[in-house]
């Protein structure tokens, strides 16, 4: 499976060229840690991961998708997937793989979109370069995600999310990305 995903990863990522004003650039990220970050979510939503039901699908977000390649994991799980990036040109990229995948991908600026509340598990691995914006960002998620969303975080954002009695740490991998889930609890 992490080849297949290195493949894709390979393939929707563009050519030499400067990342979008802010942003990294386009990272491949092995698949074993997002898989299992997804599949735990999903039992945490619960929903069976890779269950042929549509009823009871969780809608999925990656906030900052570059090409889409989480969102291609999250469709296979079984989750409803969308993707957001400032990118043009990476969503470009990415929409030759996940649109026949049932995923969707939108530009849109993290900082400004206003519908994190309609998604059950929103994703986001550091999108931004600029550590003041992606605290920012974090507080919107916390602040706008809807009650018992999963929002699925690196864990090195421990310094904000456990201040926040808004939400709580439902699960912590201990692989190589060291992903964290946490549940908005409060509003």
């Amino acid at each position: 499976m992490n080849s297949m995903f290195q493949a894709t990863s390979h393939n929707t990522r563009p050519r030499q060229r400067a990342p979008a004003e802010g942003s990294y650039p386009f990272i491949p990220y092995r698949c074993e840690e997002a898989i299992n970050l997804l599949e735990k979510a999903a039992m945490l939503f619960g929903y069976r991961p890779y269950s042929r039901m549509y009823h009871g699908r969780p809608s999925f977000l990656d906030i900052g998708c570059g090409a889409g390649n989480i969102c291609l994991l999250a469709n296979a799980v079984g989750m409803h997937a969308n993707g957001l990036d400032l990118d043009e040109v990476m969503l470009k990229h990415g929409r030759k793989f996940v649109t026949t995948h049932n995923a969707h991908l939108f530009k849109a600026n993290a900082l400004t979109y206003r519908k994190y509340g309609d998604y059950d598990i929103l994703y986001s691995w550091r999108p931004m370069a600029d550590p003041e914006l992606w605290e920012a960002l974090q507080r919107r998620l916390i602040e706008e995600a809807k009650l018992e969303a999963l929002i699925i975080l690196p864990w090195w954002c421990e310094h904000i999310w456990p201040k926040d009695r808004r939400v709580r740490c439902v699960y912590r991998s201990k692989g190589w990305g060291m992903g964290r889930i946490y549940e908005k609890v409060k509003e």
